[in-house]
């Protein structure tokens, strides 16, 4: 059995959740890679995969070995990448999927710089804000907010972007500045319309070990935070999004930030790769790209935190 063959076509199994993908990926027939894998489970005298009609997922020993034979495999990439750099650039189609702030507040500004310092890289980039989608498509690179549920992929963990609850400072004008979560059951407060829980995703706040939680009950809900921000600097009313889609508004005061003394939640960003493609050198420069990209923007971000939140 040519093991470092068969830890390639298992690793390729649990990146696509199926032999009959791995298969088509790899080239080979499913039953060769059944095989394969078949093989791979009597040498080591344990099921790596649990199998039904619908899918196929790793167990526990399966999981752990997963991630012996991603560093094996990383570090054979790993050589051979450096003996090809130095004659070699990044280069082919590379599919990146991104929420749709981040991608058009953050990266898309970069992408000229990128796009001139690597020419034979051709993006191909989606927008959207269901990461389920982009498991189900052939996705080099996706940027994640929120806490990776993926366990087949590599997680570089960027940053943790907090919440900011905010509204224009003619919407307070006219209705008062709440003084606390409890406050916010007065006002006008816009949603944000999560697909997920088929309702408007809560308000998250905590101070001294105290937990305040607010379902926004406005008269607007959208699935869109970038027309939540646009409503809420027309006065509409309140928001709560994450400071990433709302930072610049902030900065030239066009939103306002409401209960400092509250933390508001926070998630976690990061950039997810599938671990058989991690030194490919067109996945490799891009998420070098993105932590270069987000590393320059976090101490604009820090600067202001002060302004709507204790903490963090």
């Amino acid at each position: 059995m040519d093991k470092l063959r068969a830890m390639e076509i298992f690793a390729k199994v649990a990146e696509q959740g199926s032999f009959v993908r791995a298969a088509d990926r790899l080239g080979l027939s499913p039953a060769a890679v059944t095989a394969a894998v078949k093989n791979l489970e009597a040498h080591l005298g344990v099921q790596l995969f649990t199998r039904t009609t619908r899918k196929v997922s790793l167990t526990v020993d399966g999981g752990a070995y997963l991630e012996h034979c991603t560093a094996i495999l990383s570090n054979i990439d790993d050589i051979e990448g450096a003996l090809r750099r130095t004659r070699s650039e990044p280069e082919g189609r590379l599919r990146v999927a991104l929420p749709t702030g981040l991608g058009h507040l953050y990266v898309s500004p970069g992408l000229p710089a990128f796009c001139a310092r690597f020419p034979k890289v051709t993006v191909i980039m989606t927008l959207g804000d269901r990461f389920g989608d982009f498991i189900e498509e052939d996705v080099d690179v996706i940027l994640r907010v929120g806490e990776p549920q993926e366990p087949s992929m590599v997680a570089r963990h960027l940053y943790d972007a907090r919440f900011v609850t905010c509204a224009s400072p003619a919407y307070l004008a006219r209705h008062g500045v709440p003084d606390s979560p409890d406050a916010l059951a007065g006002h006008n407060c816009l949603g944000y319309f999560s697909p997920v829980l088929a309702r408007a995703a809560p308000w998250r706040f905590s101070r001294d070990g105290v937990d305040r939680t607010h379902e926004p009950e406005g008269r607007l809900h959208l699935n869109n935070p970038e027309v939540l921000v646009d409503m809420a600097i027309a006065g509409v009313g309140i928001i709560q999004l994450l400071e990433t889609g709302v930072a610049h508004a902030l900065r030239d005061g066009r939103l306002v930030p409401l209960l400092p003394e509250w933390q508001a939640a926070s998630l976690p960003v990061s950039v997810m790769y599938w671990p058989s493609r991690h030194l490919s050198a067109r996945v490799r420069v891009f998420v070098d790209f993105l932590a270069e990209l987000f590393a320059r923007q976090l101490p604009h971000l820090q600067a202001v935190r002060p302004s709507y939140g204790r903490g963090g």
